[in-house]
């Protein structure tokens, strides 16, 4: 996977296009798959810990999930950097339920930001507990997540317990920028 995933990025750079990398439930075994920004135009994508890792990828390339990850869940930790535009994640009639009572099915956390682009119909949904099912939270008012989502897809997103579908987290206010508990969120609908 990993020979396959830097080929395709070889190719991409040498052309000047933006690669998009798709992974599957068996691309990554452990139950957190982190997509780390790792400077203003890097990120990484791996399991926490780095296992399993897929590797370190330029911010104009486009990460997709694919598939049905069960006990799986997706973090795009944006940490203390400010990268120069949002991670790209697309999901493609993707089902991603979380790991447990533990971890969002889809959440952000530091100063992520992130475009996602709906293909397909996808769907977050946590088993249980009281979880989000795509968390984009605010800390501070100089330090919050950021999310549009957009594309000719659809989407569930379904909490459990007293968990929004999407939102700043379990029983928390969903705002703009600098809001309490809620991150930026931005939704953008239909083709032209």
């Amino acid at each position: 996977m990993k020979r396959t995933i830097f080929a395709l990025l070889a190719a991409a750079s040498l052309s000047g296009h933006a690669a998009t990398v798709t992974v599957t439930p068996s691309d990554v075994t452990d139950p957190v798959i982190t997509l780390t920004v790792t400077s203003a135009t890097t990120f990484d994508v791996g399991g926490a810990g780095g296992k399993n890792a897929v590797g370190l990828l330029l911010a104009t390339d486009t990460v997709a999930l694919a598939g049905t990850f069960t006990n799986r869940a997706v973090r795009v930790d944006g940490g203390n950097v400010a990268a120069d535009a949002p991670l790209q994640l697309q999901l493609r009639g993707a089902t991603i339920t979380g790991n447990g009572t533990a971890y969002e099915p889809l959440s952000l956390t530091g100063k992520a930001r992130a475009a996602l682009t709906l293909r397909g119909s996808s769907t977050l949904a946590p088993p249980s507990g009281n979880l989000t099912a795509l968390r984009v939270p605010s800390y501070a008012a100089d330090n919050y997540c950021s999310l549009t989502i957009a594309g000719d897809g659809a989407l569930t997103a379904v909490g459990s317990g007293t968990g929004a579908g999407i939102g700043g987290g379990a029983e928390a206010n969903v705002g703009v920028a600098g809001g309490e508990n809620g991150g930026e969120i931005i939704i953008e609908g239909g083709a032209e």
